[in-house]
């Protein structure tokens, strides 16, 4: 989204070959996220009233990568690749979804602060960052060879 006005005239940038997409529409609904570029847009208009309310928990995207058989032929680490891995942990928890190439995009959900959250964990720090998995998610730390690396390197 490039521009939207108070008639419902929206601008997009296409994709595809950067060309701009003119449409107008009835109604536009902002709903594309706490930082908006619908919300942003109408804000330019003039008076617009509008609140924000963080969550308390935050995300941080890490890999689970593919093994290699015996004669070197990727496998997904997981035994079961037919949909969401998901290891529960009360009020955080890590998930995994598995990619065409063999791999898993693991996605840890935390609360930002407590003695289980993202504060709890020093990203730049190898030991912190194991010690943690190691505490909650002991299985999957072998399936991922590069964590502490993953950790520091995504927001």
């Amino acid at each position: 989204l490039i521009s939207n006005d108070k008639d419902g005239l929206c601008v997009f940038r296409s994709s595809k070959d950067a060309s701009e997409i003119s449409k107008s529409y009835d109604l536009v609904i902002g709903a594309d996220g706490a930082y908006s570029a619908v919300r942003e847009n109408l804000l330019r208009l003039g008076r617009v009233s509008f609140s924000r309310q963080y969550i308390d928990h935050g995300y941080k995207e890490l890999n689970i990568p593919p093994r290699f058989n015996s004669v070197g032929d990727a496998e997904y680490a997981l035994k079961r690749v037919e949909g969401l891995h998901i290891w529960p942990r009360g009020k955080f928890m890590l998930i995994a979804l598995p990619n065409p190439d063999k791999s898993f995009t693991a996605t840890l959900f935390a609360p930002y602060s407590g003695i289980d959250g993202f504060d709890s964990i020093d990203s730049h720090n190898a030991a912190s960052v194991a010690e943690y998995f190691q505490r909650h998610f002991p299985d999957v730390v072998p399936l991922m060879p590069q964590l502490t690396e993953d950790f520091a390197a995504n927001p």
